[in-house]
């Protein structure tokens, strides 16, 4: 890998992930998200909470963030991004350092993105983490929030581990996940049979995009780049960015502008 220091974004795909949508509750159909008004001003809410996970034996920590005005669209639905912290943090870690939902309100009020509802889930080192966050939290998640369904409109990303997480559960998770971010992260040495069968088992077309993006400087490069070239040889759409920096959130919310339009693409 080319580790120039100056901007770089390579775009050696291009694509997205269809598949049939999932029902997010029993009531009274949602309709897709509002645009953004300018009637609207107050701030996204943030909450703490936790959901039992029978897959790992205990609780699963969580924020989540709803969008400015999401309790004055009561019959709206709106897409989720689930973001998972690295190795020895919190669920608040992406919210107090990462500066997350604090540009997401701004980029929500501003028009540059739509709303969307955001959770950080607290991490663990169980080989098993990201089957827990789909058998346990996000059912939890589609039956609290308004969301909308569809792997078009959820997306995973995380930091570090929480990277090589989010992308073990898009690939695992096709028909669930349509966009996946890995951040300071990438493929954990070892875990290459996994990801192979995952994706040589999803048809072409409904293989999930990934933005992958790490400081020049970062330890991680090597999961970087194994994951790039798991990527490569799969055929997996996904969008390299390398800018000087190094492993830490100054770097990640930095670019968390970037992250947010990114995803926000397929909404």
């Amino acid at each position: 890998m080319n580790r120039t220091p100056a901007l770089l974004i390579l775009l050696l795909l291009a694509g997205c992930t269809t598949a049939t949508p999932v029902p997010t509750t029993e009531t009274a159909p949602l309709t897709a998200l509002p645009p953004p008004t300018p009637s609207c001003t107050e701030e996204g809410t943030i909450t703490t909470s936790a959901v039992d996970s029978p897959t790992l034996g205990w609780d699963i920590r969580y924020q989540a963030y709803t969008p400015p005005c999401y309790d004055q669209y009561p019959e709206a639905a709106y897409p989720v991004l689930y973001l998972i912290h690295g190795r020895g943090g919190g669920e608040t870690d992406w919210n107090v350092v990462g500066h997350a939902a604090e540009t997401a309100d701004r980029m929500i009020l501003s028009g540059e993105i739509a709303p969307f509802i955001l959770i950080t889930p607290s991490n663990s080192a169980s080989d098993s983490y990201g089957v827990a966050l789909v058998n346990d939290l996000l059912p939890h998640v589609e039956r609290t929030y308004r969301t909308l369904p569809g792997p078009q409109y959820r997306a995973v990303g995380g930091a570090s581990r929480g990277g090589a997480v989010a992308a073990r559960m898009a690939l695992q998770f096709p028909d669930l996940f349509g966009s996946a971010g890995v951040f300071g992260g990438g493929a954990v040495k070892g875990d290459e049979p996994n990801l192979e069968a995952w994706i040589s088992s999803t048809p072409a077309g409904q293989r999930a995009r990934f933005l992958i993006d790490i400081g020049d400087e970062d330890t991680m490069m090597p999961w970087t780049e194994l994951l790039a070239s798991i990527l490569d040889e799969g055929d997996v759409p996904y969008v390299l960015n390398v800018e000087p920096g190094g492993h830490s959130y100054a770097y990640w919310s930095s670019n968390m502008k970037m992250y947010l339009l990114w995803f926000a693409e397929d909404w």
